[in-house]
């Protein structure tokens, strides 16, 4: 539930840092939504399928629905990428190596 949160708040001050405001409570309800909507395997890391959550739930509430889909890729680019290639620069300074040693045999 920790994490729920923490994602929620993320986008949230994401989304204030551009200066839209929209009450936390939606929040709670689109992130979530998100996420599991991104799960559906019909895109790439769900961009479009996320995108369009974004685009209608942005035009249903009044704002303009292209700024649903630019905050739909800075949270992409948040939540994603960046760790992506903080892990991946971590790997490239220590790869894991399986070899024989690494396996244990019955």
């Amino acid at each position: 539930i920790a994490v729920w949160f923490l994602l929620v708040l993320q986008a949230w001050l994401i989304l204030l840092s551009v200066y839209e405001k929209i009450p936390l409570h939606i929040m709670f309800f689109l992130i979530p939504s998100s996420v599991l909507l991104s799960l559906i395997p019909v895109t790439v890391s769900g961009i479009g399928t996320r995108d369009a959550l974004f685009f209608m739930v942005f035009m249903y509430l009044g704002i303009n629905p292209t700024f649903g889909v630019a905050f739909s890729i800075l949270l992409f680019l948040f939540s994603t990428l960046i760790y992506s290639i903080i892990g991946f620069t971590l790997w490239l300074k220590n790869p894991v190596r399986l070899g024989d040693n690494d396996v244990q045999k019955p």
